[in-house]
């Protein structure tokens, strides 16, 4: 037997850059099929609690993340001074 998983480990909500609120993102994930989804909205959890408070309502797991924009400057400064 099959036991597709599908799964979306970067998306952003309009707790930062995105264009969905996480319950759009939410909702159309399920509606997709996707069951783990993680938000990775720019330099804070907001959307990551929201989407957190929805879990009762909809049926995928959410995997709270949050993208540093001063660790990836960080991480691109090293790489690009051959110290990575």
């Amino acid at each position: 037997m099959s036991r597709d998983c599908f799964c979306d480990l970067h998306t952003h909500s309009t707790a930062s850059d995105g264009t969905d609120s996480p319950r759009e993102l939410a909702a159309n994930a399920t509606k997709l099929g996707i069951r783990i989804l993680a938000l990775t909205d720019h330099d804070n959890v907001n959307g990551v609690r929201e989407l957190a408070a929805l879990q009762s309502e909809v049926r995928i797991e959410n995997t709270p993340e949050y993208q540093s924009i001063e660790k990836e400057l960080e991480m691109l400064i090293k790489q690009e001074l051959g110290e990575l």
